[in-house]
């Protein structure tokens, strides 16, 4: 990008779009300050810019392009503008000390890998607009331990919260109808894990590794279909101890193509009154 020894770039009220690769690789860039007005920033324009601390997003620009800044080690904080829509594929992949993340109110969607790789980020929010989440957004957040999910998501796609360790708790809102493969795989803190009443499908692998989770509980009065395309019998991989479903559907799970090979965990809960029954 020709930008060799720049550490400081602000660009001017005329500037409307940065174009593809415009700053790709420019080493030791720490400051950019981009203008209101600008509407357009492309693919990887800032990828790679190592010593990038800190960048503002103007409220005109609606969408965070694919791998716009993927792999700048170095940034830590980033708030990204009221006007955003979307934020693109692999956006942030690779951002290893990025903390913080402010997501305003209006986004739609966050692209596959946006936050992949973000070893440093402890926690993220999620706002209402949101209704699509990709595959693998949040990949290897190895600090991640607090997420709050937007309450109008339909879908928590495959590999979401793949091996985030440190991942405690997280509430499945009760718009979520499928739940794909390896969702939580490796999420060896997660301690227990509640699928709310509109879940329709869930795939076995995403409790893969969660050596901590003892706890399912299945608020579905019919039982969501369970499968897995990688493994079979009852191999969770976990330390799953009790699944627990309402009292009047415990005969029906434990008949359940998809259940009964988990009859010996399967208890009855009382979801109104949050007790189990003995």
């Amino acid at each position: 990008a020709g930008c060799d020894g720049v550490t400081r770039i602000e660009l001017s009220s005329n500037v409307q779009s940065i174009g593809l690769l415009a700053f790709v690789g420019c080493e030791s860039l720490k400051e950019v300050i981009l203008p209101e007005g600008i509407k357009q920033i492309d693919n990887t324009a800032f990828c790679a810019c190592l010593r990038l601390e800190k960048i503002n997003v103007p409220s005109t620009v609606d969408f965070i392009s694919d791998r716009l800044f993927c792999n700048c080690w170095n940034l830590k904080k980033i708030i990204l503008s009221q006007g955003l829509l979307k934020i693109g594929r692999a956006s942030f992949d690779g951002c290893s000390k990025l903390e913080n993340v402010t997501i305003n109110d209006g986004v739609k969607t966050i692209g596959n890998s946006a936050f992949a790789e973000c070893k440093s980020l402890k926690s993220i929010v999620i706002p209402d607009s949101v209704n699509l989440i990709k595959n693998s957004a949040f990949e290897n957040c190895e600090s991640l331990t607090t997420v709050e999910l937007s309450k109008n998501l339909k879908e928590i796609n495959g590999s979401t919260f793949y091996y985030c360790p440190k991942l405690k708790e997280i509430t499945i809102p009760d718009t979520v109808l499928i739940m794909s493969e390896s969702s939580f795989y490796g999420c060896s803190s997660l301690k227990s894990l509640i699928l709310p009443d509109s879940i329709l499908q869930f795939d076995k692998i995403n409790l893969y590794g969660c050596t901590s989770l003892e706890s399912l509980y299945v608020m579905p009065k019919t039982p969501p279909k369970m499968y897995s395309q990688y493994t079979s019998g009852r191999d969770f991989n976990c330390g799953l101890k009790n699944i627990y479903v309402p009292e009047e559907s415990i005969d029906i799970y434990k008949e359940d193509s998809s259940w009964k090979t988990y009859s010996e965990f399967i208890k009855a809960y009382d979801f109104e009154n949050d007790k189990v029954v003995d």
